[in-house]
């Protein structure tokens, strides 16, 4: 048993089958415009029955697997009537490999949707394919359930626009450095300003930004003659120069800190170590000596 969705000019159609894993025949189909239980309920009910039809009903031994999980009722009601079920995905209880295949559908559509947003052109057809990938991943939101009730034919531009957008806040979506190469370029702009007070204080070694293939949140970490420590920074940070600043501040000095085994950079009047911050909308170091006080703007210790 298995469903899947296609989009359609009316809209997006559901279609459920059984397959006869032996004969490799297709023995039970339904397709409805939305996503019921008695979708897979009477795919399933048309296999039975044809069975029955054709003299061979349904015994013990009988073997029902399932790998979709919108399909639970359906198990409970099968299995209960003694069809031995197999079931690898169940509501959003789905195996690790489930779980990433559908972070990297949601991903990839997300990352077509805001391509489209930002140039101009968005069509129905990535904004429906995500609202039925979301649905059928157990995340429903009135933005999936507007489009998959709506016609396709009946969204304007406008209405795309609108419901691209809430697809992308529901989702989470943050642009990567491939999607946004401006956003690196501000952070390794930000390295240079930090660089400037890791050599006011006689700290040598190669400072740069890098990304690792077992990074999935697509970091920048802050790199350190060879070696990086701390957490990385996410794409998103480099949207505005000044945050960009003061969370490169605050990896360089996290990473530098751990890998020379001494605290940098240092208040000259406490001998306190310095924190990374913000000032009027200004990246700043700050000292906690004699009460909160600005040392500098990041990138001019003295």
């Amino acid at each position: 048993m298995n469903f899947t969705h296609v989009a359609a000019w009316c809209g997006v159609v559901y279609v459920a089958f059984v397959a006869d894993i032996y004969s490799r025949a297709i023995v039970g189909w339904a397709a409805s415009p939305a996503k019921h239980t008695t979708l897979v309920l009477d795919a399933l009910d048309m296999a039975l029955w044809r069975r029955e039809r054709t003299g061979h009903p349904v015994g013990p031994g009988l073997i029902h697997h399932s790998d979709a999980g919108s399909q639970s009722v359906m198990h409970r009601r099968y299995c209960a009537e003694g069809l031995a079920c197999l079931v690898s995905c169940s509501g959003r209880h789905c195996s690790v490999h489930s779980e990433e295949q559908a972070r990297q559908v949601v991903d990839a559509l997300s990352g077509r949707i805001y391509t489209a947003l930002r140039d101009g052109g968005l069509d129905a057809e990535p904004v429906l394919e995500l609202a039925s990938s979301l649905e059928e991943w157990g995340m429903s939101t009135p933005a999936t359930q507007e489009l998959l009730e709506r016609p396709a034919t009946r969204l304007t531009t406008a209405d795309l626009t609108r419901l691209g957008e809430s697809l992308l806040r529901d989702t989470n979506f943050e642009p990567t450095f491939a999607l946004e190469p401006r956003l690196w370029a501000t952070l390794e702009h930000a390295l240079k300003v930090v660089e400037r007070d890791v050599r006011a204080r006689g700290i040598t070694g190669k400072l740069r930004l890098v990304t690792h293939d077992w990074d999935n949140g697509g970091h920048a970490w802050v790199e350190f003659q060879g070696d990086h420590h701390g957490n990385g920074i996410s794409p998103i940070t480099g949207r505005d120069p000044q945050t960009a600043l003061a969370a490169v501040a605050d990896a360089v000095q996290e990473t530098i800190m751990e890998l020379i085994w001494r605290v940098w950079p240092v208040c000259a009047t406490h001998d306190l170590g310095l924190h990374a911050g913000w000032e009027h909308g200004i990246a700043i170091w700050w000292c906690t000596g004699n009460g909160t006080h600005t040392v500098a703007p990041v990138g001019e210790l003295p």
